[in-house]
């Protein structure tokens, strides 16, 4: 895995969508130079203003933009698969494959890390982009502030439509400022340096497992499925109690607190004990329905799939749409089921 973004700059803080707000507050610290005498033009300037005029702020943002959608794409698509993982292993439980729920495990920490490096990276990005724009600011403002009072004005385009231009006093400089900054070389060539760094990988791990058997193997249906279609309030309940358990912990896990943290993996056990008790309750109603569906012409030697299509899928064939199928028109099933799901505590 690539190192994450490293360069030796001051931090400030922001990024594109926030890299102009993030102007805006390291103008708010520059000082903006000298006052001239109390006589003097009047003049003002928005770092948001600056930015929306700069073609070099324009320019870095075309071109850092998708690399930055695409990182956000793949996160989500990771932290998705992520949950999808975790939560058919453990309505599996016991009947999931061996090995498969140390291998979620160790998905978790691969995923974690590349999490983590690729926020770094983008908080290294963001910190670059505004501290370069930030300086070439301060480079632009005594030239185009000579014989002016000028001031920061914080004036946003929501300010200007509704409008409070009164906040605002004097000639505009900011396309004049942003104007010294397009023609700036050392932020060119800033900008160069920080679009020139790779970004760090964001690679799922990728393994087919066989499905858990239920009337066999050879296809099978989506534990995901299952449970949106049949388990989702319940699934529901189940995670809010756990987070609001470990909401209630956390406080004194950030302190270090050992019994704390204790308690914590003691709720995660329990959630994963009651999703495991539903999702056995769910596979005997399934196997039963799906032994009626074979003596009618309905999905045969099927299993059930834990493990997301990001990270390899199941081996055999995807019957899932089938299964789906059969169990909306068996009407036993849902009976079965709701009568063998233990009480929500």
């Amino acid at each position: 895995m690539p190192a994450p973004a490293s360069r030796p700059r001051p931090v400030p803080t922001g990024f594109w969508a926030r890299v102009a707000r993030a102007l805006l507050a390291i103008g708010l610290g520059l000082g903006i130079g000298a006052r001239p005498a109390a006589a003097a033009e009047a003049a003002w300037y928005s770092p948001d203003a600056v930015a929306g005029a700069s073609a070099t702020f324009g320019r870095s943002a075309e071109a850092m933009g998708p690399a930055f959608q695409e990182a956000e794409r793949r996160a989500r698509s990771l932290g998705t698969g992520l949950e999808r993982l975790d939560t058919g292993v453990a309505l599996l439980g016991d009947r999931a494959p061996a090995g498969m729920a140390d291998w979620a495990a160790e998905v978790r920490r691969t995923a974690t890390g590349q999490h983590l490096a690729l926020q770094r990276h983008l908080e290294l990005l963001q910190d670059d982009t505004a501290a370069e724009f930030g300086a070439a600011l301060a480079r632009a403002l005594p030239a185009a502030s000579a014989g002016r009072t000028v001031t920061e004005c914080a004036q946003s385009s929501m300010s200007s439509m509704m409008g409070k231009k009164a906040l605002c006093e004097g000639a505009d400089i900011s396309p004049a400022l942003a104007e010294a900054m397009d023609a700036d070389p050392a932020l060119r060539a800033a900008v160069d340096e920080i679009q020139a760094i790779p970004w760090p990988t964001v690679v799922p791990p990728d393994r087919a497992w066989a499905p858990a058997p239920v009337s066999g193997s050879a296809r099978w249906v989506s534990t995901h499925a299952l449970e949106q279609a049949l388990l989702r309030p319940r699934l529901e309940a189940h995670q809010d109690r756990l987070m609001r358990a470990l909401d209630a912990l956390e406080a004194r896990i950030a302190a270090g607190d050992a019994a704390a943290l204790a308690a914590a993996q003691q709720h995660r056990a329990d959630y994963e004990a009651a999703l495991a008790a539903d999702g056995a309750a769910l596979f005997a109603a399934l196997a039963a329905s799906l032994e009626r569906g074979e003596r009618k012409g309905g999905p045969k030697a099927t299993g059930v799939c834990a493990n997301p299509a990001r990270f390899g899928g199941c081996t055999g064939s995807d019957a899932t749409k089938a299964v789906m199928g059969w169990l909306a028109a068996d009407k036993k099933f849902r009976k079965e089921l709701d009568r063998g799901l233990p009480p929500l505590p």
